[in-house]
């Protein structure tokens, strides 16, 4: 599974928990926010870091402890799930995935 979150709000935290808690399946997370200042509003939503472990880096070292693996900026993406599926002996002989990946739909919504 790849997560992707922004700067505040406590929805990356919450996630990070159900992880720890209740997942066995490999999760790779971005965090979109690194450069983003302490109460100025960010991006299309308006996300502004006004709380504890909202700001990016928080939220990277929350997910981090929760066993997910970071990735810093979306084009590590694809090679970080190549990487982490194989570690986890889920990536077959291709990328094309395998039989142990669970209904791996690329491209659908």
């Amino acid at each position: 599974m790849v997560m992707v979150g922004e700067i505040g709000g406590p929805q990356e935290a919450e996630g990070a928990d159900y992880v720890r808690d209740h997942m066995t399946k490999p999760v790779i997370a971005y965090i979109a926010g690194l450069s983003a200042p302490k109460g100025r509003k960010m991006g299309h939503a308006g996300a502004i870091v006004s709380g504890v472990g909202e700001s990016a880096q928080e939220k990277m070292e929350i997910l981090t402890a929760a066993g997910i693996t970071m990735v810093p900026n979306p084009s590590c993406i694809g090679e970080t799930v190549a990487r982490v599926l194989a570690q986890h002996g889920l990536l077959g002989g291709s990328l094309g995935g395998s039989s142990r990946v669970a209904n791996p739909r690329v491209g659908h919504p």
